[in-house]
């Protein structure tokens, strides 16, 4: 089975992805799923925090997505229909980024309690707290490269 049957992504999503950042020299990831789970191996916690992160990226790649073709369509809806579907792909769609910068968080804290680098982190977080533009494109890049590697 591969990345795309198994995560149910859109290659759609994939294609929209890769052309809106693969023109640039690089998908510019303060470090790649590879590096991470070479940093985490044989460390239980960190392992599952790391499947934790990685999924709640891909699940949040695929709201953003849906979101993106909500949008697209407002036309078919009446005004009532459209606030109620928006409100509520809007309100998912946060909560769920909201679960991935913890997830991002709790990563990050297991792999500095068992001294791993965690440079990567700060660069989603340069204030000193994990921004959410920078979390949520980090998961979106995530989900691309994961993509792309698997299809290799």
């Amino acid at each position: 089975m591969n990345f795309e049957q198994q995560h149910h992504t859109d290659p759609q999503m994939i294609d929209h992805i890769g052309s809106k950042y693969e023109s640039q020299e690089s998908l510019n990831l303060p470090i790649t799923e590879e590096q991470l789970r070479e940093q985490c191996e044989g460390i239980d916690l960190c392992e599952r925090a790391l499947e934790s992160m990685l999924g709640y990226s891909i699940r949040y790649a695929n709201d953003v997505w849906e979101m993106k073709k909500l949008i697209a369509e407002k036309a078919n809806y009446t005004e009532t229909q459209w606030a109620e579907l928006f409100d509520k792909a809007d309100s998912d769609r946060s909560r769920l980024h909201n679960t991935l910068i913890d997830s991002i968080a709790i990563l990050s804290r297991q792999m500095n309690e068992n001294e791993l680098d965690i440079q990567w982190v700060k660069k989603l977080a340069p204030a000193g707290k994990l921004e959410r533009v920078s979390c949520g494109r980090f998961a979106i890049m995530l989900t691309y490269s994961k993509y792309v590697n698997s299809s290799k």
